[in-house]
């Protein structure tokens, strides 16, 4: 997106500086980086959301800690919630985790 975007603005010096028309050009000189800023914020709403709602909604975690366990089983493992990574340890005070 940035890579569009900082296209078009150069396109948009070139044209502005070389007096160039037609096509290409038009559409560049046309462009207008506020629009398209509007857009890039709304683009990552709906995409945060849009993943927020799959994360919640779809169970992600839950099907990611069954896929650990049974993993762990295939290799012939006791299954370990702890050793899959999916505990911290109990958490007595804001950003330490006891073990």
């Amino acid at each position: 997106m940035a890579l569009y975007i900082g296209t078009l603005e150069l396109l948009q010096v070139l044209a502005n500086q070389l007096k160039l028309t037609g096509g290409l050009w038009d559409y560049a000189g046309n462009f207008d980086i506020n629009k398209a800023g509007f857009i890039v914020v709304m683009m990552f709403i709906v995409i945060w959301a849009g993943a927020l709602a799959l994360w919640r909604y779809g169970k992600v975690e839950s099907r990611w800690e069954a896929a650990a366990i049974r993993a762990q089983i295939a290799r012939g493992e006791t299954p370990d919630r702890h050793s899959a990574g999916i505990t911290l340890g109990a958490v007595h005070e804001p950003f330490t985790i006891d073990e």
